[in-house]
């Protein structure tokens, strides 16, 4: 059971090609996405993201926010950092910004 969860993560997240490479031969892209799928494999109700978006092309981040606009359509809650309007955007969720006034 396990092991077909994993082998779903990796497919969902576009990287079940990459399933049996060493970490030390992924691209950073690659280790992020596979990061990724480890931390949203798992239920949660309240998920803490901080730029989750990082080293990831604009493909990848589309298909993040897609995945990540799945888990908040089910109820999830997500609370995120990130400096990319698109990855908001595409999740559908609610924004609040956060702006630091050092004057």
């Amino acid at each position: 059971m396990a092991r077909e969860a994993a082998s779903e993560a990796l497919e969902q997240f576009g990287i079940a090609r990459l399933q049996r490479r060493f970490v030390h031969e992924l691209s950073s892209g690659q280790t992020q996405m596979f990061a990724l799928a480890l931390t949203l494999i798992r239920p949660s109700e309240v998920l803490l993201l901080d730029e989750p978006e990082q080293r990831l092309d604009a493909e990848r981040r589309a298909l993040l926010a897609d995945i990540l606009a799945a888990r908040v359509e089910a109820g999830t809650t997500l609370i995120m950092a990130t400096h990319s309007p698109d990855l908001v955007a595409g999740t559908r969720a609610r924004e609040l910004h956060l702006i630091e006034d050092v004057a």
